[in-house]
C-alpha cells in the first residue's frame, strides 16, 4: 500500500503523520491520526516523499477537494521547510540555484512560498528553473525545457519561431510567429501561431531599450514552451498548478545588467523596421549590406548584427518563395 505524507491539524497542535493518499473521508480528524505522530521534521527524503505525493493527489482531486488538499500541502511544506531555509537562501543569485530582481536576494519567508509554488508545479531549486519578481515565483524557460524532455510519452518535439515583426499598435512589442509539433504516445500533435484571417495569434513580447532579437526569441521560445507544455498537461488531464495556470506570466525576469546605450537600440530598431518593410529581393540585399556597415561603424553591436543579418536573410528567403508561388500561379494552365 502506497503512503503518503500530509498535514494533519489537530487540538494538539500542527505535526506530520503517516496516513493513506488524500480523500476527503480520509482526512476526518480522530484519535488514530493523532497515535501516528511523528516527533521530529521530515528528512529532506519525506520532503521529496511529501511532493511527489502531494502531485499525484492533486492531480485527481477536483473542485473543492483540490482546493484543500492544495492548502493542506502548502502548510505541510511550510513546515517542512523551515529548518532547511538557511541554506536555502544561499542559492539566491547564484548560477547553480535560482535568480531574483534584488541583488541581496529576498527575505526567507519569501523565498520558501516561492520555493513551495516551484516544487509544486514540478520545479527545482537548481538549474535556474525559477526567478522571483516582485517577491512572486516565475517559471524560466529552463523549467519548461526540463519538463518538456521527461513529459511521459511525447517524442519527436519539434519547435520553430519565425522572424519577429513589430506591432504597430502596440510600440515596443514584438509578435513572434512560431509553430510546435509533436509526438504524444503515437498521435502527431500540432500547434501553430500565425496571424490569418480569423486572427492574429502571432506571440507577443514585449521589447524593451536596448535588447536585441536573441532576447526577443528567448522570450518567445520560453513562452512556446510554456504554452506546449499546458496543453499536454490539460490533455492528459494532470494537475496545474496555478503557477502555470495563471497565462504567461511576466516577459522576461529583471535585468540586473547594464543595457545597451540608447542610440545603439535605437539603430538596431531601425534596421528591424526595414528589414519588415523590404517587399523586394534588391531591398532585402541593401539592407544587409547597411546592416554590415553599421556594424563596421560601431552602431549596432556585433551581436546585433549577426542577428539582424540572419533576419535579413529569412527575409529574402520569404520574397524568394513568394515570388516563385506568384510566377507558378501565373503560368499555370487554364
Amino acid at each position: 500500500m502506497s503512503w503518503t505524507i500530509v498535514y494533519i491539524a489537530g487540538k494538539y497542535g500542527e505535526r506530520f503523520a503517516k496516513v493513506k493518499p488524500f480523500t476527503i473521508a480520509s482526512t476526518q480528524m480522530n484519535n488514530q491520526a493523532h497515535s501516528h505522530e511523528l516527533s521530529t521534521l521530515p528528512e529532506p527524503r519525506q520532503i521529496d516523499e511529501i511532493i511527489a505525493g502531494a502531485q499525484t493527489t492533486l492531480a485527481e482531486a477536483k473542485g473543492f477537494a483540490q482546493v484543500i488538499t492544495l492548502a493542506r500541502v502548502m502548510n505541510t511544506l511550510r513546515e517542512a521547510l523551515d529548518p532547511f531555509m538557511d541554506e536555502i537562501v544561499k542559492l539566491q543569485n547564484t548560477r547553480l540555484g535560482f535568480q531574483t530582481d534584488r541583488e541581496k536576494g529576498y527575505p526567507k519567508e519569501i523565498v520558501r512560498d516561492c520555493c513551495i509554488d516551484l516544487v509544486i508545479a514540478g520545479g527545482q531549486l537548481t538549474g535556474n528553473e525559477m526567478t522571483i519578481i516582485g517577491g512572486n515565483a516565475y517559471l524560466n524557460k529552463e523549467f519548461f525545457t526540463r519538463k518538456l524532455r521527461e513529459f511521459p510519452g511525447l517524442s519527436n518535439l519539434e519547435m520553430k519561431l519565425f522572424v519577429p515583426r513589430m506591432d504597430k499598435e502596440n510600440p515596443g512589442t514584438s509578435l513572434v510567429p512560431a509553430r510546435a509539433s509533436w509526438v504524444m504516445n503515437g498521435r502527431f500533435e500540432e500547434i501553430t501561431f500565425f496571424a490569418s484571417d480569423k486572427g492574429d495569434e502571432r506571440i507577443p513580447v514585449r521589447v524593451n531599450a536596448g535588447q536585441g532579437p536573441d532576447a526577443i526569441q528567448g522570450k518567445a521560445d520560453r513562452k512556446l514552451k510554456y504554452r506546449v507544455y499546458r496543453r499536454l498537461l490539460r490533455q492528459e488531464n494532470s494537475f496545474v498548478s496555478p503557477l502555470i495556470a495563471s497565462e504567461d506570466g511576466p516577459d522576461e525576469p529583471a535585468n540586473r545588467g547594464a543595457s545597451q546605450p540608447a542610440e545603439v537600440a535605437s539603430n538596431y530598431q531601425q534596421l528591424m523596421d526595414e528589414i519588415e518593410a523590404c517587399q523586394t529581393l534588391e531591398h532585402a540585399y541593401a539592407v544587409k549590406k547597411r546592416i554590415n556597415q553599421a556594424a563596421s561603424k560601431k552602431q549596432i553591436s556585433n551581436d546585433d548584427a549577426q542577428d539582424l543579418q540572419r533576419m535579413a536573410t529569412a527575409k529574402r528567403w520569404d520574397i524568394d518563395r513568394e515570388s516563385k508561388k506568384a510566377r507558378r500561379t501565373q503560368n499555370a494552365p487554364v
